[in-house]
């Protein structure tokens, strides 16, 4: 199997043409476990308690352990298909072969390093907010790439998020522009979900000429995040993938590739 991702530094084009490569290669395995992993997070909310508007606080009182459970069970179900799909991409980029249930075990076989990871994550982007909502979109920056490290260079939690913050410095906005892209396009498939659900909403409104009560607006929750699934099967793998080739580029320029592209710009 050929490798897609490069071994010299490149322009941002080229980084983000890299990364839809490396997309529509992988998509069809990414896609559905993408969406049995999104088609399970929905499922909780099928038993989430409808809100009192009443007593709003009922609402928080009604979740009992086995809901809570099963949120905490999707959270690490998701976790791991995560680190699947940075593994599974990762050594597919480098020309490896791997299957994806080898990077669903190498992603299980992590969990207590990324998990570590997205609490000293979660917590340092909430001390950025508390300074400055542009001190959180900095701090995310900085340590996006920290599972990626952790899942293709095998860092433990601490070292990976040193490591993606040597890697993001100096190339802060060309990071930037690069991840705008799928996160645009993250955003234009939700914002279809959420006008179509808005747009239900609105409908059946106007012909009733009441307000939708909260039994319709739990149901209409509940099928948003069915909806939504094909949505995540769909960016989650796209987002991945730009991740690991910008990861990669950013790797190879910390080691020396703006030395070899420079070299080879001089002698031609």
């Amino acid at each position: 199997m050929s490798a897609i991702l490069s071994t010299a530094p490149q322009s941002i084009s080229r980084v983000l043409d890299t990364s839809f490569k490396l997309y529509f290669r992988t998509l069809k395995p990414c896609f559905f476990v993408a969406l049995s992993a999104a088609l399970l997070q929905a499922v909780p909310y099928l038993f989430v308690p409808v809100m009192d508007a009443s007593d709003p606080f009922a609402f928080y009182r009604s979740f009992g352990i086995g809901l809570i459970a099963a949120f905490l069970v999707v959270m690490l179900i998701l976790t791991v298909v995560y680190a699947g799909l940075i593994d599974y991409q990762g050594m597919i980029g480098r020309g490896f072969e791997q299957s994806m249930s080898q990077s669903l075990q190498n992603g299980a076989r992590r969990i207590p390093g990324l998990l570590g990871g997205f609490v000293i994550a979660i917590l340092a982007t909430a001390l950025g907010l508390l300074a400055l909502v542009v001190g959180a979109f900095y701090v995310f920056i900085v340590l996006f790439f920290w599972s990626y490290s952790l899942m293709l260079e095998g860092n433990g939690t601490i070292a990976s998020m040193k490591r993606s913050m040597q890697l993001v410095k100096g190339n802060f906005w060309r990071v930037v522009v690069m991840l705008l892209v799928p996160f645009a396009l993250q955003f234009a498939l939700g914002g279809l979900v959420a006008t179509f659900t808005m747009g239900y909403v609105l409908v059946a409104s106007i012909q009733t000429g009441q307000p939708p009560t909260p039994e319709q607006m739990h149901t209409l929750q509940a099928w948003s995040q069915l909806l939504n699934a094909p949505v995540t099967a769909l960016s989650m793998p796209l987002m991945v993938a730009v991740g690991v080739t910008i990861f990669n580029d950013l790797v190879v320029r910390a080691d020396g590739g703006d030395l070899i592209e420079r070299i080879e710009t001089s002698s031609s």
